[in-house]
């Protein structure tokens, strides 16, 4: 019975464990409007890529991803430079949707994650936190990205 009883409480003690980490992940998004994101460009300050430099911006429907690479390759002394720049419909919503809703685009006004259409796929970056100078966002896999404002 002492057996039983002891298992029990260490299956409670992980059931409220979990749950306490499943409402805290919930509780971390920050709710954004539009007019927070749009005419801005943030750029990625963490993690740090030392031949990469990467922005982010907005417009009311866009969103508008920038690379800038610098490397010298193998058995060469010149540096080579590539620039990529890419832009994507996307909208602001309170869930991670299951379908890229178009007609959101540019008509949401506020929510918690970033939804963004690449290649016929939805992808939700959460909103950890947001002020007039960092955005800190959520990747699918769980990555923390923060960007600073460029003024």
């Amino acid at each position: 019975y002492k057996n039983v009883r002891k298992v029990y409480m260490r299956l409670v003690r992980v059931f409220l464990i979990i749950i306490a980490l499943v409402l805290s992940m919930a509780c971390h998004a920050q709710t954004v409007s539009l007019g927070q994101l749009t005419n801005t460009k943030w750029k990625l300050t963490k993690p740090v890529f030392s031949y990469c430099d990467k922005t982010m911006s907005f417009t009311s429907t866009e969103m508008t991803n920038t690379s800038s690479s610098h490397y010298v390759k193998r058995g060469e002394t010149k540096e080579t430079k590539r620039f990529f720049s890419n832009s994507y419909p996307f909208y602001l919503a309170t869930a991670i949707p299951t379908t890229f809703n178009q007609s959101l685009v540019g008509k949401s006004n506020s929510g918690t994650y970033i939804i963004k259409y690449v290649g016929k796929r939805v992808v939700p970056f959460k909103i950890l936190s947001v002020s007039s100078g960092q955005l800190k966002l959520s990747t699918p896999q769980g990555d923390v990205l923060i960007y600073d404002k460029v003024y």
